[in-house]
């Protein structure tokens, strides 16, 4: 999934997926952020496909975005239910 990366005025970064509207998160060093941003897009997709909600493909081509991954269970799954 792609993600927004914003850095704040006064330190720290904040983390938005493009594609999911509920999943962000934020970290005190660029690092930090990235690492909770694989932790929420892991949540988040899990909590979608345990309600039966659809997962978005991932934008392409977003200017200063990072590619993060959930978790290997998570990627399983939502694997399984694009084919």
């Amino acid at each position: 999934m792609r993600n927004a990366l914003t850095a704040f005025d006064t330190g720290g970064f904040c983390v938005q997926f493009v594609d999911l509207d509920e999943a962000f998160t934020e970290g005190d060093s660029l690092e930090e952020a990235l690492f909770n941003a694989a932790e929420v897009l892991t949540l988040t997709l899990d909590g979608r496909l345990a309600e039966g909600q659809d997962v978005p493909e991932p934008s392409h081509d977003v200017a200063g975005a990072h590619y993060i991954t959930p978790d290997a269970k998570t990627q399983g799954v939502s694997g399984d239910m694009t084919n």
